[in-house]
């Protein structure tokens, strides 16, 4: 190909008059690559990939599989295994590379995280069933406050109603941990168990002030401080689920449950 540039140069010359030249500039000929992807024939062309489709039954098999090798090498229950698995990618030669290298480091780090995060997620859910009992005692002091300290019917509700947001507190904090566990670390992470910890705190707060006799002394004043306590608990849920649900539809949460086989 040839481009004609117009190059233009100034010469002084005795007279002092300026002299223009037109210059021819040739590119050099392109050389012209040719990519030849065909193979022989019967041959798979390069740039496929082989590959095979499993269905969740095979998967589900082939995991099962993988959980049994490591169990019976590392001498360790499937519960276990799974764990062990589930952090490593389902990688098993990785994860025995690392076990042998420093079993007491992995185990600590894999089913000691899975273990927190269990036994809060359990305190929740056997908390909510106890909290029944509590309800039976809200509903004897509900008629104590009527026929002692003259409290009307609706004004005594006050006990009901902090009991039934217990339960449902607690029913969210228990999934909370669940939601936590799977989530890759990262500031949001922190922001949320921040969250999380001030509305287990203030839960545990509202469950003590239930526990406490109801006097005709302290009737009025114990009444103000559990209905507040009930409406910042609320308040506390209502972040917490605003900032998991909002973090979802923002897409800013990082998961951590890929599976890999």
């Amino acid at each position: 190909m040839m481009f004609i540039y117009s190059t233009i140069m100034r010469q002084v010359g005795s007279d002092g008059a300026d002299d223009f030249e037109e210059c021819e500039i040739q590119e050099e000929d392109e050389t012209e690559i040719e990519y030849n992807m065909s193979t022989e024939e019967g041959e798979q062309p390069i740039h496929q990939v082989q590959y095979t489709i499993k269905t969740i039954d095979k998967l589900v098999e082939v995991q099962a599989g993988m959980m049994m090798h490591i169990a019976n090498l590392l001498n360790t229950n499937l519960d276990n295994a799974l764990l062990l698995l589930y952090h490593f990618r389902w990688d098993s030669e990785k994860l025995i590379d690392a076990y042998l290298d420093s079993p007491e480091e992995i185990l600590q780090k894999v089913i000691g995280k899975a273990n927190t995060y269990y036994h809060r997620y359990k305190n929740h859910e056997q908390s909510a069933k106890l909290e029944k009992a509590v309800y039976a005692k809200a509903e004897q002091n509900m008629t104590k406050l009527q026929l002692e300290i003259n409290l009307s019917w609706n004004e005594a509700q006050f006990l009901k109603h902090a009991v039934e947001t217990i339960v449902k507190c607690r029913n969210t904090l228990k999934w909370t941990y669940a939601f936590a566990y799977y989530l890759k670390e990262s500031n949001e992470k922190t922001l949320f168990e921040d969250n999380q910890e001030n509305f287990e705190v203030a839960t545990e707060q509202l469950s003590e002030l239930l526990e406490l006799p109801i006097e005709k002394e302290n009737s009025a004043a114990l009444r103000k401080m559990i209905i507040d306590k009930t409406v910042y608990v609320s308040q506390r849920q209502s972040v917490l689920l605003d900032h998991a649900t909002q973090g979802l539809q923002d897409g800013i949460w990082l998961f951590d449950f890929d599976v890999y086989c």
